[in-house]
């Protein structure tokens, strides 16, 4: 019988060893930063799921305030959503992506959680309850801001309150 834990990792009291080894890990799935010419945010919170010790699956939550059509929104933003090739399919990011949503608004007490993603991934997300967004969201640069042209933006509601019509703009870099 196997173990398996579901934790919630604050950023900034992860040892820098272990930070080490999620980076290694995030490299070995989404290439070093910067490759793609994009400055990526680092979470706030990693969420990880391990099965006798080891590490399968992990997101990470970015809190940030964004603007969303005419008004500033805080948000939990889902990053790095990312399962070990060998152990896929096997309900591990799901899992992880709960836990997400649930301390998004349990523990953070946010009204709406925001990912980004490739068109190819939105019917999994879908089947989570994220909703996909008909805008680019737009985020930052070092010279002014910018866009993703094949990145979806799907909205999750963790209340009764609608996500307001309009342009998306993350504040900051994308995550």
């Amino acid at each position: 019988m196997s173990n398996r834990t579901v934790e919630i990792l604050r950023q900034a009291e992860i040892p820098e060893e272990v930070e080490k080894r999620f980076q290694e890990w995030m490299f070995s799935v989404w290439g070093p930063p910067g490759e793609d010419g994009i400055q990526w945010a680092t979470p706030h919170w990693r969420i990880v799921l391990s099965i006798n010790g080891q590490w399968m699956s992990h997101t990470g939550v970015v809190e940030r305030t964004i603007e969303a059509g005419e008004r500033r929104l805080p948000v939990g933003g889902i990053c790095g959503v990312t399962t070990r090739a060998a152990h896929r399919r096997k309900g591990y990011s799901s899992q992880v992506l709960q836990s997400a949503a649930r301390f998004i608004q349990d523990d953070l007490k946010l009204r709406f959680g925001l990912l980004l993603c490739e068109e190819e991934m939105v019917p999994f997300y879908a089947r989570l309850g994220w909703q996909k967004l008909h805008v680019r969201p737009v985020y930052q640069l070092s010279d002014g801001k910018g866009s993703i042209p094949h990145i979806v933006c799907m909205v999750l509601d963790c209340s009764e309150e609608p996500w307001p019509p309009g342009a998306v703009n993350l504040c900051g870099t994308p995550w």
